[in-house]
């Protein structure tokens, strides 16, 4: 079981759609809302590097990171509403026509890729931890 932490400075409050991306198909999850912090884990193969791919191509609006993530067999564009809210403002991602209609550099992923580049274990440090430690 792999778990991934998101956290984010503007906080991630909910997906409202999610449609042709990976295994979902085509859901709207309209009563789960996030918390401050969320921890989502689960067996392999339900949707958390999913999330995880759509939040890192939110950062930057890199729609590869989205479009890798295509639903097998489906022709239509994948279509995805997030909400964040900074300050109770509502904020509204969406993805479409491949592509997001505006960032979000406020997201910070804790996953395998953050662990691998920001922390270190055991005796050996690599100079790419002790930078980015540093950052």
């Amino acid at each position: 079981m792999v778990v991934y932490i998101f956290s984010v400075v503007n906080m991630l409050k909910r997906f409202s759609k999610l449609k042709h991306v990976g295994r979902f198909y085509d859901i709207a999850p309209g009563g789960i809302w996030f918390d401050k912090l969320t921890i989502i884990y689960g067996p392999n193969g339900c949707g958390k590097s999913t999330l995880v791919a759509i939040l890192k191509s939110l950062i930057n609006g890199d729609a590869n990171l989205v479009k890798a993530k295509k639903s097998f067999a489906v022709a239509e564009n994948q279509q995805i509403e997030v909400h964040f809210e900074t300050d109770r403002i509502q904020n509204t991602y969406n993805f479409l026509n491949n592509k997001w209609n505006k960032i979000n550099k406020n997201i910070i992923v804790f996953d395998d890729d953050f662990i691998s580049n920001n922390i270190y274990s055991s005796d050996l440090v690599a100079d790419k931890n002790k930078a980015n430690l540093h950052r």
